[in-house]
Order: C-alpha cells, then structure tokens, then sequence
C-alpha cells in the first residue's frame, strides 16, 4: 500500500495542475457510477 501510494505521488507531480481537476472529476464520476449502481443493485435482490 506504502509502494501504491508512493508511485500515486511521483504520477501526480508529472500532471499540470488541469491535468490533476480532470482526473479528479473522471475518478469521482466513476464512484459515483459504481455507488449508484451498487444502491440499485441491493434495491433490486
């Protein structure tokens, strides 16, 4: 976990400031998807 957020941390200096906002917005959009699909899911079983 120590080494994942190390490489996490050497990615991020390499992205421009936008670059950072738009993988933000791509990361919390797609747990967004997942939440609201798993809420869907338990709805239905």
């Amino acid at each position: 976990m120590l080494g994942y957020a190390a490489a996490g941390a050497q990615t991020i200096r390499f992205f421009r400031a936008k670059g950072v906002l738009w993988l933000e917005r791509i990361c919390g959009g797609a747990l967004l998807a997942l939440a609201g699909s798993l809420a869907l899911y338990r709805r239905h079983v």
